[in-house]
């Protein structure tokens, strides 16, 4: 027999018992993290020390034709969808195309826990634990349209829309400020700042916009008064007393908590947080990162998931969101790809979209004069 209908043989007995496995899950009435015949299976403990990841294009015996996914790789076994085992890893080279897979699915690792069990005599497969579930939703929708929303520690919250008209959230209505911003960054009451289309860089004074020398694409201010911001070519700079200051590295998008607290994302949604001295890579991929005073962060990537760190890992929330703000534990905001704009709150239902936002008023004056920062 040639190689090819060795190869093909296998596949056959494998699909032949995948079909079979099918038939007993369908039969089973209660999910267990053992299996319940104890007898007719044979049970083998992995050495989980090492593990890795791959990608590889293959057949699987569940399906017959060549797809692209990824295998767990835990003491040399080739692990599918978190706990069945394909057969040994050298199968599952990335650089050999069209790989065949000649394990069937009838070896299964229940919950990546200490044993893999081999499914013989129609005992029935120990149904692995479900998939950890995102943190149920508690997002509340909030009234009108904007494009970017920013809140502060203290709940003060301030928005642009997307004709770059500028909102003040006074706890049940928007008011509208006079001025023309593409995005905005609330610290406190005290502390919002901003940067136009032009990427002039201005500053709330209480009554008036104050335009502040250099020149951002997206500024960040925290609950202290700490400003950072990034220019057009990624370029980071950080306002010390009254100069810019230029902090080695490339970001498209930063947040400010406080002087202690900044992260920010580059152009390959690399996640990084400076530790006051160097930038740290933080583990996963983000396109818009937002930092509360108190070191809460949240995010959201490319696909508007939204993620949340707990200092070692993120964990996945409910909903989509294009854009985030984090002041603190207790306010978070964002907006959608719709522009509806929500705040996690006490988990109440979600109420329909409110009308659009009122006609704003006229700009204001725009002030000239200022000079960019040396790079910018």
């Amino acid at each position: 027999m040639n190689r090819f209908n060795f190869f093909l043989s296998l596949l056959l007995f494998g699909c032949l018992m995948t079909t079979d496995l099918s038939a007993q899950r369908d039969s089973r009435t209660a999910s267990s993290n053992s299996p319940q015949n104890e007898q007719d299976v044979e049970q083998y403990s992995p050495n989980t020390s090492d593990r890795s990841v791959r990608s590889v294009r293959s057949t699987l015996p569940m399906r017959d034709e060549v797809i692209e996914f990824e295998v767990e790789i835990v003491d040399n076994l080739a692990i599918y969808e978190g706990d069945i085992v394909l057969g040994p890893a050298a199968q599952y080279d990335p650089n050999v195309e069209n790989a065949v897979a000649i394990s069937g699915a009838n070896y299964r690792w229940p919950n990546g826990g200490d044993n893999i069990y081999r499914w013989g005599n129609g005992s029935p497969v120990p149904t692995p634990a479900p998939a950890p579930q995102p943190i149920a939703s508690k997002w509340q929708q909030i009234p009108g349209g904007l494009k970017c929303v920013s809140v502060a520690a203290d709940g003060t919250v301030w928005g642009v829309n997307s004709a770059d008209d500028i909102y003040r959230w006074d706890g049940s209505k928007w008011t509208n400020i006079p001025g023309k911003l593409k995005q905005i960054s609330a610290g406190s009451m005290n502390h919002i700042w901003g940067v136009n289309s032009a990427d002039n860089i201005y500053r709330w004074d209480g009554s008036n916009w104050q335009q502040v020398p250099g020149g951002l694409k997206h500024v960040s201010v925290g609950s202290d008064g700490a400003v950072w911001g990034v220019n057009s070519a990624d370029n980071i700079y950080r306002m010390d007393g009254s100069e810019w200051t230029n902090v080695p590295g490339k970001l498209k998008q930063i947040s400010v908590g406080s002087s202690s607290q900044v992260w920010g994302v580059n152009s390959a949604d690399d996640i990084y947080r400076w530790d006051g001295g160097k930038w740290t890579n933080i583990p996963g991929k983000l396109k818009h990162v937002s930092v509360g005073f108190d070191g809460k962060v949240w995010g959201v990537n490319s696909a508007d998931d939204i993620y949340q760190w707990d200092g070692s890992n993120w964990t996945q929330v409910a909903g989509k969101l294009k854009q985030i703000s984090v002041g603190n534990d207790i306010n978070v905001w964002g907006v959608n790809s719709a522009d509806n704009i929500y705040r996690w709150g006490n988990g109440s239902s979600v109420p329909a979209p409110a009308p659009a936002l009122p006609v704003p008023a006229p700009a204001a004056p725009v002030p000239t004069g200022y000079q960019r920062p040396a790079g910018s």
